[in-house]
């Protein structure tokens, strides 16, 4: 009899450690059946920024914080990504053609950037908070998604730093000094010659240049920008001259006649609060009738105009302007008023 114990005691065993092992395997196979699946959140993909025929394409740009911009060379000639204020500066270096420069934004605020070696290439990116609404449809650009389920924002950025325009000398020298790195130094003369045969190109990226180094001085947000003679002379320079090139001007200059009256126009503006007919000067006895004389007669004329006058009818111009002088020492006498009957 015992011989038939050890044989079914020790099956008995066995069974029982496979019921346990079995046991804890399907445990452990619904413990892991039952887990909490794992969330992975996508990052917003980089937006694009091809730079073609000197510019970047698009020049305004809006994206989220965390989200990256890439700028990829497109051009012959090199370029760089400066940025001239933002809330943190960066500068790419020069890249050449079939190059990328890629840059994560991780403050909001507005990046004004330009590219050194060719000041008259600019463009903005605005980086908006993550917990900001969307941009509008018609900002979005290709390449750029939306941030779901992104962190909280971080904390608000330190008082930017000085302002160019709160310090003239770095605000004039920095531009210049990234542009002989960018253009010059760091070019071979064979390269610099190719630049200056486009004469039209290479004179108009100099022209934005001092334009750039004398904008915290006579800008239009300067002091003297927003002076009443120099802010029109300033808005002039800046629509006529520093924004078109050359071969533009020299155009608008074959057309005589209208580049002339434009320009008596504009010196009109500027000498109006003080000699105009609302201005104390315009409104006194004797200056008066010479301003309203110059508004009809000169101001508003042509200079192609002017000379028909007085070649066609010198007399009647003699005359007229003897008339003048006379109704100007009338005025003076009479302080001002009109003479009686």
């Amino acid at each position: 009899m015992r011989t038939h114990v050890v044989p079914r005691t020790a099956a008995a065993l066995v069974a029982a450690t496979g019921l346990l092992l079995g046991g804890a395997t399907a445990a452990g196979a619904m413990t892991h059946t039952a887990s909490a699946p794992t969330l992975h959140t996508a990052a917003a993909k980089p937006a694009m920024v091809p730079i073609e025929k000197n510019a970047f394409m698009p020049s305004a740009l809006t994206v989220t914080v965390g989200q990256a911009v890439t700028w990829t060379n497109e051009d012959d000639v090199p370029h760089t990504v400066t940025t001239t204020s933002a809330p943190v500066k960066f500068d790419s270096g020069v890249f050449a053609k079939g190059k990328s420069f890629t840059y994560t934004f991780t403050q909001p605020g507005l990046y004004k950037y330009y590219c050194a070696v060719h000041p008259d290439m600019t463009g903005t990116v605005t980086v908006a908070d993550k917990g900001a609404p969307a941009p509008k449809p018609d900002q979005d650009m290709p390449g750029m998604a939306h941030e779901t389920g992104a962190a909280p924002a971080a904390a608000p950025p330190a008082a930017p730093a000085t302002k160019p325009a709160d310090d003239p000398i770095s605000g004039a020298v920095n531009p210049f000094m990234a542009h002989m790195q960018s253009a010059h130094f760091s070019r071979g003369p064979g390269a610099q010659v190719q630049d200056i045969a486009e004469f039209d190109t290479w004179l108009k990226t100099h022209e934005a240049l001092f334009r750039m180094m004398l904008d915290p001085e006579v800008g239009p947000s300067s002091a003297l920008g927003q002076a009443p003679m120099a802010g029109v002379f300033m808005q002039h320079m800046d629509a006529a001259h520093w924004n078109r090139s050359p071969m533009e001007q020299a155009s608008d200059i074959s057309n005589f006649d209208t580049w002339n009256k434009s320009h008596l126009a504009m010196f009109r503006m500027m000498l109006d609060p003080f000699v105009g007919k609302n201005s104390a000067l315009g409104a006194a006895p004797g200056t008066g009738v010479f301003m309203q004389h110059m508004d009809a007669a000169h101001w508003s004329k042509s200079v192609n105009g002017q000379v028909t006058d007085i070649v066609d009818d010198a007399p009647t111009w003699i005359s007229s302007h003897q008339a003048m002088l006379q109704m100007m020492a009338t005025s003076l006498a009479s302080g001002g008023h009109s003479p009686g009957p």
